[in-house]
Order: C-alpha cells, then structure tokens, then sequence
C-alpha cells in the first residue's frame, strides 16, 4: 500500500506546470480578435517579448496564441509526466502480478482459510465511554 500512495503522489505531482511555462490566463495581456486580426504583426512582437497573448471574443477568453519556444516546452514536460506516469503504472503492475503470484504458491489456500476462521481473544474488556 505504501508503494501505491507513494508512486499516485508522485504521479500526480508530475502533471503539475510550473507556472513560468503556463502562466495564469489572468496574467496574460489580452487582445480582441479584431485586433489580432487587423495588428498581427503587433500580436507577433508582443508573443515574442512575453511568451503568450489571451485572445478574445465578447470578453472572453477563447485562445492563447504561444510562441514556439513555449509550445515546445509544455509538450516536453507533458511527455516527460506521461512517460513517469507509465513507469509508475509499470511498478504497480509488477508489484500486484507478484502479490498475485504469491496466491498460487502450495497450501495457500488452506493458510488463508486458516487465518480467516481463526477467532482472535482479547485478554481483558475493551474500556469505552468518557470516564476511561
């Protein structure tokens, strides 16, 4: 069990961006359509000064518009998550086929059915209630 919660945390830690590579939506300078589409060429130098520009319609944010160096930096680190998430998924795999292979061993059966008709005793009375 230890091992699983050990490998979920790493693998959830890894699907985190630093945010230097995906900044905020709310911290990007923001451009209309209409903007983008009559000053592109402004829109170019801005991606290439800051890394990212938010792009809107009616006030809304509907695209980011990157620069290269940026795009290729968030699919490196996604590939790179991907690829720790399957080695993770890899180590939990092997570890349960053998946990399972130790279910086939000789006379399991007979130590489980052992173990679960066991009747465990307790040497003195449990002590519930406030004044114990």
């Amino acid at each position: 069990m230890a091992i699983l919660v050990r490998i979920l945390a790493s693998i959830s830690m890894e699907w985190k961006m630093p945010a230097d590579i995906i900044p905020s939506l709310k911290t990007l300078p923001q451009r209309s359509a209409t903007q983008v589409k009559n000053r592109w060429a402004d829109v170019v130098r801005e991606v290439r000064k800051l890394g990212s520009v938010a792009i809107t319609q009616h006030n809304q944010v509907e695209m980011v518009v990157m620069s290269a160096e940026s795009y290729q930096k968030i699919s490196a680190h996604a590939e790179e998550a991907r690829a720790r998430g399957e080695a993770g998924l890899a180590t939990l795999s092997d570890d349960f086929d053998r946990r399972l292979a130790s279910f086939k061993t000789e006379g399991i059966r007979d130590r489980v059915e052992g173990v679960m008709s066991a009747r465990g005793r307790i040497k003195r009375p449990a002590k519930a209630g406030a004044t114990y």
